[in-house]
C-alpha cells in the first residue's frame, strides 16, 4: 500500500500495514492537520510528485513475492 500524505501527520492515520510506503514531503509548516491551507500555498500536496509515488509502488512490487502480485486486466 502506498499512502500519500499532505497536511495530515502519518502517525495520526497510521495503518500499521507492514508493506506500507508513505510518500510525503517535509516542509516547515507541516504537518498542520488543516483541511484548508492556512497559508494558501498547498506546498505539502503539490510537492508530492508522481515520480515519488511511482517509485514507492515499484519498491513494493519489487519486494513482493511473485505469487502475491496480481494484475486485474479486466478493468
Amino acid at each position: 500500500m502506498v499512502t500519500i500524505f499532505g497536511p495530515t501527520h502519518p502517525k495520526w492515520t497510521a495503518t500499521s500495514y507492514q508493506a506500507e510506503r508513505i510518500v510525503r514531503i517535509d516542509i516547515e509548516c507541516g504537518p498542520c492537520q488543516q483541511r484548508i491551507c492556512p497559508l494558501g500555498h498547498l506546498d505539502c500536496m503539490k510537492g508530492v510528485t508522481v515520480d515519488a509515488v511511482f517509485a514507492a509502488a515499484v519498491e513494493l512490487l519489487d519486494a513482493a513475492p511473485i505469487d502475491t502480485v496480481h494484475h486485474d486486466v479486466t478493468g
